[in-house]
């Protein structure tokens, strides 16, 4: 496994969503807002949310949206159906286009991302040629 970078996921909405909420000037206020997450379907859903001042905070709310596909909440969140916690690069043309603002200066916490190979290290395959 070789990692290839780090990631980190930002908070971004569709503008008409900020307009038609009074916008997210508190990180509390997300709780009673429509969310966006990408896992499984649970009742509720926590949020580790990092400030530019290395503060955290977890964010306990019930998504209105619940899935695995990246594309299916990013979609989601360009059309207003809630507030959404997606990967900083998946999200770049949108913030540009002015189809999702970026909401707060918080984020998560940056992830690696790894690359998997199927095939083992040369020490192994020496092994099993003996």
């Amino acid at each position: 496994m070789r990692k290839l970078d780090r990631a980190r996921r930002i908070l971004v909405a569709s503008p008409s969503l900020v307009e038609r909420t009074g916008g997210l000037n508190c990180v509390e206020k997300l709780a009673d807002l429509p969310t966006l997450a990408m896992t499984s379907w649970v009742s509720f859903h926590g949020w580790e949310l990092i400030a530019p001042n290395d503060a955290k905070r977890v964010i306990r709310h019930q998504p209105r949206l619940t899935c695995r596909s990246m594309t299916a909440i990013l979609d989601a969140a360009r059309t207003g159906l809630g507030f959404g916690l997606l990967l900083e690069s998946a999200c770049e043309a949108d913030l540009q286009a002015g189809k999702l603002v970026r909401c707060c200066r918080i984020g998560s916490r940056r992830r690696a991302l790894f690359i998997l190979s199927s095939r083992p290290p040369r020490a192994c395959r020496r092994q099993r040629e003996c």
